[in-house]
């Protein structure tokens, strides 16, 4: 079940932010029609349809060569991951439209079906599991 892939993605990711080695968060699509008190409702519109699921960012402290600055200096290098949760089935068009947005920015994108395709892609930046 899709859920239970994007809820594994979450809980490992919120470790990995809980030890400050990247932020995430859970990107919701589409409409909502909230309560008011008075019992009408209201329209709420979330991210576009066929937006990721999840976001990630993290840095990369990069070595920075300037002729104009005695000595090398450093600095944090952001990268952002979209990832979209999937047990079964295909993107629909709005999420390869999506995807090919974002990575005509720069961003990185990535289609999971279990959490260990999320952890392959992220042990480079967090580091390996224990016992590997």
């Amino acid at each position: 079940m899709e859920s239970h892939v994007l809820r594994a993605c979450k809980d490992w990711l919120q470790i990995q932010q809980n030890l400050g080695k990247l932020w995430f968060m859970r990107v919701n699509s589409g409409t909502v029609y909230p309560t008011n008190r008075d019992g009408s409702t209201r329209h709420l519109a979330l991210a576009p349809e066929g937006t990721g699921d999840l976001l990630v960012i993290w840095g990369e402290v990069a070595q920075v060569i300037d002729p104009t600055i005695e000595g090398d200096s450093e600095e944090i290098q952001p990268h952002i991951l979209w990832v979209e949760t999937k047990h079964k089935g295909k993107q629909s068009q709005a999420q390869k439209d999506f995807e090919a947005q974002v990575r005509e920015q720069g961003c990185d994108y990535l289609i999971v079906t279990d959490v260990d395709q999320l952890i392959n892609r992220l042990t480079p930046i967090v580091g390996p599991r224990r016992g590997e």
